[in-house]
């Protein structure tokens, strides 16, 4: 599943759900208005044993999200991408 939405600032986000295996993954791009490509942002993994979403952050402006009701608050419509495993 992807998704892309557009935040208020001309941003688009982009993220899209993968399974691998037993594990769930969510990669999350961002693309800048004066750009004409998206860019690595973070990683989130989930799997059974696990219990909960793990963030890895890539670019600068992800590394302020430590838990997913963080990410999800402001990104309330990419939270069907995290529904249960």
């Amino acid at each position: 599943m992807k998704l892309t939405i557009e935040d208020e600032n001309g941003y688009q986000i982009r993220a899209e759900r993968e399974d691998i295996g037993t594990f769930t993954v969510v990669a999350v791009e961002w693309k800048h208005p004066n750009w004409s490509y998206f860019s690595d942002g973070m990683i989130w993994i989930n799997s059974l044993h696990l219990g909960r979403w793990i963030p890895i952050a890539v670019s600068k402006c992800s590394r302020k999200y430590h838990t997913l009701d963080e990410f999800l608050e402001d990104f309330p419509h990419f939270s069907p991408l995290f529904s249960d495993i």
